[in-house]
């Protein structure tokens, strides 16, 4: 996704001839590979605006695999605080951190815009910073201190005092049955 255009030109070529010229040499050379390509931007996007070569797109675009991001599966997040903590931890494990549960609840409605990488160093610090207590949600960083983890009303939008009728509603927003 971030590859310049005469570099995807050059890629593409190599993908197409299966050859390459090494450098300084006035021969090409036959290959052999097989190539696994990932990127965090929207490949559909940049060949609609011109910023990534459709053919390429469409020779890399064989077997796509798509790896949904950690806010998209917050379930992972209990089995990789786990793991890294494991990870970082001594083999003593005098540098052993907990967490409150508000702590816990804060990790887990974070987003993770830096994905599983973002959580490893939090970890990481975290042990390096802690090891040996309890983390509270003041030792978390700020942006993830800020996560709201109320579960009131106000998140989903207020209801009047007097209630909704769900076939009413429905009629005005016209947005197929109401479940009760």
């Amino acid at each position: 996704g971030d590859m310049p255009l005469l570099l995807q030109v050059k890629l593409l070529r190599v993908l197409q001839t299966t050859t390459i010229e090494p450098v300084g040499a006035n021969f090409s050379k036959k290959i052999n590979t097989r190539v696994i390509a990932a990127t965090h931007k929207d490949i559909v996007q940049l060949v609609n605006e011109g910023k990534f070569r459709e053919d390429l797109f469409y020779r890399l675009n064989v077997i796509p695999i798509r790896i949904p991001s950690l806010k998209e599966r917050a379930a992972d997040i209990p089995i990789l605080l786990s793991f890294f903590i494991k990870k970082f931890t001594s083999g003593n494990k005098t540098n052993l951190i907990s967490f409150t549960q508000n702590t816990y609840d804060k990790l887990i409605k974070y987003e993770w815009p830096g994905n599983v990488r973002e959580l490893e160093n939090l970890v990481e610090r975290l042990i390096i910073l802690k090891g040996g207590n309890i983390v509270e949600v003041c030792d978390l960083p700020k942006q993830i201190q800020d996560v709201n983890t109320k579960n009131n009303l106000e998140t989903f939008g207020k209801l009047p005092r007097e209630g909704l009728n769900l076939k009413e509603e429905n009629k005005i927003t016209g947005k197929g049955k109401a479940l009760v």
